[in-house]
């Protein structure tokens, strides 16, 4: 009786595993290429009539590898060419009746590593008498230069803004 049950239960879950949906072509990279707006952009260029790969820019290499990252995948490592299925209904409006519907087609992308971003520069060592650069507060363009022309006073005063959220260059005006 129960070698029946385990055998039904056994053939329910196969078939239920077969009848499962298919992951997407491309798998993870398919769903990466979409959030970063490569396939829209490739189904634009096969719609125009390219033939070739369309090629990621480096920034949507860098959204797909942090998408790939977060999803437990590794970031791309060499040049790959994938399809990747462009979004469906591209075309279709509300008013046209379907005839302008085109269901989801699969388009060649290429992916190419991205160099890492280059590790930011120590900041310099204070001058004697100085404080050196806070740079765990937030710090606007040009403050590590204007920083170096302050003196003691000047940078004490303009630290206590920054720990109050405010700017090097608050700090400096007088009221």
């Amino acid at each position: 009786m129960y070698g029946r049950a385990i055998a039904a239960g056994a053939l329910g879950f196969t078939l239920a595993a077969c009848n499962a949906a298919p992951p997407p072509p491309g798998g993870p990279i398919a769903l990466c290429s979409a959030q970063s707006g490569l396939s829209l952009r490739a189904a634009k260029a096969q719609a125009a009539g390219a033939a070739e790969p369309v090629s990621a820019t480096p920034e949507e290499v860098r959204q797909i590898n942090a998408c790939l990252v977060r999803a437990g995948a590794g970031a791309i490592e060499r040049e790959v060419t994938v399809p990747v299925p462009t979004p469906e209904r591209e075309g279709a409006s509300i008013f046209s009746e379907g005839t302008g519907y085109r269901g989801s087609t699969l388009v060649n992308v290429t992916l190419s590593p991205v160099a890492a971003d280059p590790a930011p520069r120590p900041a310099p060592k204070p001058a004697k008498g100085k404080l050196p650069l806070p740079t765990s507060y937030p710090l606007l363009p040009g403050d590590a230069e204007l920083w170096a022309t302050l003196t003691r006073e000047q940078q004490e005063r303009a630290l206590l803004f920054l720990q109050d959220g405010s700017t090097i260059r608050a700090s400096l005006r007088t009221d």
